[in-house]
């Protein structure tokens, strides 16, 4: 293996840059409004007295999704680790872009639900920037993730 731990990196830079972007204050708010879709969605299925109700469901639809997303590059992961001696960067980078939209909306949420309890109000969409930095720390875990299941792959 070329690249030891190239996944990783990948990651800290994704974590790095997140965090600088934290600072700006408006990349956070427009990182989590994907998520609208889905609390949408949510506020449809569910009883919207409590609205927390609502939130939990958001909640619920975003784990799930990112389960699915975990499967799907697990597998691709294991194929390609198969076939390859080495990793691409542009797949890494490809599946970091799409855990971005994903793991910050659900950070978001989890904020919004352990820190807020809840509670809506004009200001929510601004609790964004306050979970963004924890949100942004999982990339360096799924670098981790991807750069382990390839080790154990390539060596079978």
């Amino acid at each position: 293996m070329k690249r030891k731990y190239f996944a990783f990196k990948i990651g800290i830079i994704f974590t790095i840059v997140s965090l600088l972007l934290s600072l700006t204050f408006v990349v956070p708010i427009f990182s989590v409004l994907p998520a609208t879709a889905v609390e949408i969605l949510a506020s449809g299925l569910v009883d919207k007295n409590p609205y927390s109700n609502v939130g939990k469901l958001a909640i619920f639809i975003l784990v799930t999704i990112l389960l699915l997303f975990f499967f799907v590059i697990f597998k691709v992961i294991k194929n390609e680790a198969k076939r390859h001696s080495d990793k691409s960067g542009f797949e890494i980078l490809f599946i970091m872009s799409i855990f971005y939209f994903i793991i910050h909306p659900l950070g978001f949420y989890f904020y919004w639900g352990v820190f807020l309890n809840f509670e809506s109000d004009g200001q929510l969409i601004f609790s964004a920037v306050d979970s963004f930095p924890y949100s942004s720390l999982s990339f360096m875990v799924l670098g981790l993730f991807i750069d382990k299941i390839w080790e154990r792959n390539l060596i079978q």
